[in-house]
């Protein structure tokens, strides 16, 4: 079976096309393996790289000819010599070890697999400026490869300040989310990961923000690279200044008893973002017995939850209480401002 072969004037990279999709290939003549590093497959990468081994130690002969040529000719045997070989072997035996895990999305998982992951620095180590000097922890979502290799040259060159977030998930050490915003420019389709990233007040920023950086060689300001929210609102990049209080008091209390929201974030989870948006946690047995009245109590149910059975649960608590949908506590984290209770209250 024939393939269109397309050649990327800019890069020198070769691309086979499909009805499907287009993926990057080995750029040696009549190979139509799918490139892995340096735009080379694994067979002619292995290749090349025994190749620049023997240059290597050809180079390094020679230097020790020229090194004891020079020796020979100094008039003083007491000068003392600096081993710049072993200063350098200093920083070139840094290695970078980052253990990539699956996304959800299944065409995540075929990005992420049809890479080989190499993050020996074999760049020069750019010159840090401020900005730099603050640690990167990038998680992703929904790459496409062209994409997952743009991030795997950022992590190489900035390897001094640049990670991937553990599992690719969002945690207390992720300060970015890196989204493909090729379709839709600073726009994004809501999901678990952009409600998590909204609520730690960490950067959403699209891909293009890496291949600027990569350009300059250097890592630039994020803000002008920030996502705006998705087609019904344009203000979510704001949200992350709005650290002055948090969004909801510790006298509210979320009572999880729900089993997920729309099946793709599960309780634990929405107890975080509860937590992580201020409120405190609320458990009727334990309350029940410390006798404690919270001065506001949300229960963020299923929509077609038995009302009367909710009603009995929290007849202690009925004078504060409002049986509210999950998607009360994430419509108020997307805009950071506590939202009407009449829109998601149980009826």
């Amino acid at each position: 079976m024939s393939y269109h072969v397309e050649t990327d004037n800019t890069t020198g990279h070769k691309y086979i096309v499909d009805i499907k999709r287009r993926r990057s290939i080995c750029s040696i003549d009549g190979c139509l393996s799918r490139a892995q590093r340096n735009s080379f497959c694994a067979k002619h990468l292995q290749t090349t790289d025994k190749k620049r081994l023997m240059n290597k130690k050809t180079s390094h002969q020679k230097l020790q000819t020229k090194k004891g040529f020079v020796m020979k000719k100094k008039s003083s045997p007491t000068n003392s010599l600096i081993n710049v070989e072993q200063i350098v072997s200093k920083f070139h035996n840094l290695p970078v070890e980052i253990q990539l895990s699956a996304e959800i999305d299944d065409d995540d998982l075929k990005s992420e697999s049809s890479i080989e992951y190499d993050y020996t620095n074999t760049m020069p180590t750019p010159i840090p400026n401020p900005i730099e000097h603050r640690h990167v922890s990038i998680a992703t979502i929904y790459l496409q490869d062209e994409q997952w290799h743009q991030l795997e040259l950022f992590i190489k060159y900035f390897s001094s300040f640049a990670s991937l977030s553990n599992n690719m998930n969002i945690n207390s050490s992720t300060t970015h989310l890196l989204i493909d915003d090729s379709m839709n420019p600073l726009r994004c389709i809501f999901s678990k990961k952009i409600f998590q990233a909204v609520a730690r007040h960490i950067y959403i920023v699209s891909i293009r923000w890496i291949e600027e950086c990569l350009l300059r060689k250097e890592i630039i300001d994020e803000t002008p690279f920030e996502i705006h929210g998705d087609h019904s609102m344009s203000t979510m990049h704001l949200t992350r200044r709005c650290l002055t209080k948090p969004l909801f008091s510790s006298s509210i209390s979320f009572a999880i008893d729900c089993t997920s929201f729309q099946r793709t974030i599960t309780r634990n989870e929405l107890a975080e973002l509860a937590v992580l948006s201020g409120a405190t946690l609320f458990d009727p047995e334990q309350q029940m017995l410390s006798q404690y009245q919270p001065k506001l109590l949300l229960v963020l149910v299923d929509p077609n939850v038995d009302r009367s059975r909710l009603v009995n649960q929290y007849q202690p608590w009925r004078l504060n209480v409002k049986f509210l949908t999950p998607g009360y506590l994430l419509k108020s984290i997307i805009y950071q401002n506590q939202q009407p209770f009449e829109d998601f209250e149980l009826v």
